[in-house]
């Protein structure tokens, strides 16, 4: 009886440990995700019709004293002349110039796989950013990163369908929603049109955890969550905590059984982007997929 009292207490303390670590781990990912939101920013368009007045969402970066908008293409070309975000309960307007992946000969930008868009914003507006928004930079960013089902990832962003117009229509209520997801490693890029060297896939076919839920439970739709970011996160022993690294643009979500999926183009093909555009020569690492 003695010995199995003692086994009992081993096994309850190896519990607890458990216990503790995984909401230790949970604690981590979730100050993790709230700097993530830092420097995610949703769009807004003026439409008094329409029920859900959201366009989709990017992400802030900085380079060289440069400040841009990262999104997808499809969310600021099919509202760009009305667009606006909200920094510190005021909305502004980006300003400045954007550039877009090329329209497809199809002439519909569903049909562009790529599908990236980059603001360069006016200064007037950085300055109304920076009250209530933090500029991600080029140390925040992973080139050719190695997609690997040991990772922790997290897509970040305001889904379209939890914004609502409140108080009569006179303002707006957003709710963030941030889950930590697994790579699709046997996702099938040629079927529906991408290249693994340029896209990365997130499994998002049955249960998730998110900030919200920190329980395995139902994943949610995804309307309106394209041009976020998916965000690779790497834990730092040494200072426990995790450090974030943006490594895709959310473009698409695919529903068919055996794929279903969250798709990023990658953060590569920016930086391509802004080689050219800023005159710099950021090396772009080969993408390595050791599971095919």
């Amino acid at each position: 009886m003695q010995e199995l009292s003692a086994n009992f207490m081993e096994h309850s303390l190896t519990l607890q440990q458990m216990t503790e670590a995984r909401l230790l781990n949970i604690q981590l990912l979730k100050d993790c995700a709230e700097r993530v939101m830092q420097s995610t920013i949703q769009f807004f368009f003026f439409d008094s019709k329409s029920k859900y007045p959201a366009a989709g969402n990017g992400v802030l970066c900085e380079i060289n004293d440069r400040y841009f908008v990262f999104t997808a293409a499809h969310v600021f070309t099919d509202h760009h002349q009305e667009i606006y975000v909200i920094s510190n309960q005021k909305a502004i307007s980006l300003g400045g110039i954007f550039y877009t992946t090329p329209l497809p000969n199809s002439g519909d930008r569903a049909d562009d796989k790529i599908d990236l868009a980059i603001i360069a914003i006016d200064n007037s507006a950085v300055t109304l950013l920076k009250a209530e928004y933090i500029f991600i930079s080029l140390v925040d960013l992973e080139l050719g990163h190695f997609v690997d089902v040991e990772t922790n990832y997290l897509i970040a962003g305001h889904p379209i369908t939890r914004t609502k117009k409140v108080w009569n229509n006179r303002a707006l209520k957003s709710q963030a929603f941030v889950a930590n997801l697994d790579a699709l490693i046997r996702f099938n890029y040629e079927k529906f049109k991408f290249k693994f060297e340029s896209h990365i896939a997130m499994d998002y076919a049955g249960e998730i955890i998110s900030l919200k839920n920190h329980y395995s439970h139902l994943a949610p739709k995804l309307v309106g969550i394209s041009g976020s970011g998916l965000w690779y996160l790497r834990k730092d022993t040494k200072e426990g905590i995790f450090e974030s690294r943006l490594i895709g643009i959310v473009i698409e979500q695919i529903k068919e059984n055996g794929n279903k999926a969250v798709i990023a183009t990658r953060i590569d093909i920016i930086v391509l982007f802004l080689n050219k555009l800023l005159n710099l020569d950021i090396p772009i690492p080969k993408k390595i997929n050791k599971y095919q």
